[in-house]
């Protein structure tokens, strides 16, 4: 958990990498490799937005659109356009660099309540207020009666004729943090 006094915006220097991703045979086989070497994925379907853990990754389903496979070292982002898939992974490292970035961390919508329970399939779920939910894989020592689950989103920034101005942006991380104001889902 996240020190509840710790800033949810950041600017600081990384030394960042981008790479683009080019599919080629064995597609499966390779894209399953490489969402494994991360912690968490968000997958875009047509029907919906799935996020899971990404040791249990198989394979790509016919409906996906687009998914972010994440963790505090870098990104691959896969997007299917006009029926091909292109990509990019970005790696980041932990020592100083040339590539300014500024992280920021989002709420996101729906309380762990009493009414609400870590399901058979070891699934967190968040319920907002409108009724609609968020599950997510479970948050070792969570406690939803004090904390909210956030997602850590890392913008590159780009200094052109003296204005800054986003080049990329990533998922890092989810968390929790401690809410000290109790606001509805």
């Amino acid at each position: 958990m996240l020190d509840s006094n710790e800033p949810l915006n950041t600017f600081y220097s990384i030394k960042s990498e981008s790479k683009s991703f080019v599919p080629g045979e064995e597609l499966d086989l390779v894209i399953r490799s490489i969402i494994r070497s991360y912690q968490y994925i968000v997958m875009y379907r047509i029907d919906g937005v799935s996020i899971d853990v990404c040791s249990g990754f198989d394979k790509l389903p016919d409906d996906f659109q687009e998914l972010r496979a994440f963790d505090e070292d870098g990104e691959f982002h896969l997007v299917r356009l006009g029926g091909k898939l292109v990509g990019r992974r970005r790696t980041d490292f932990s020592e100083t660099g040339s590539c300014e970035v500024f992280d920021e961390e989002h709420f996101l919508w729906g309380r762990f309540g009493a009414e609400n329970s870590v399901d058979e399939s070891d699934r967190l779920i968040l319920r907002s207020s409108r009724g609609t939910m968020i599950d997510l894989p479970v948050f070792a020592g969570f406690d939803g009666s004090k904390e909210r689950v956030t997602l850590m989103i890392r913008n590159y920034l780009d200094e052109a004729q003296s204005e800054f101005q986003f080049t990329d942006s990533r998922f890092v991380s989810l968390r929790s943090r401690e809410v000290l104001v109790d606001a509805k889902g």
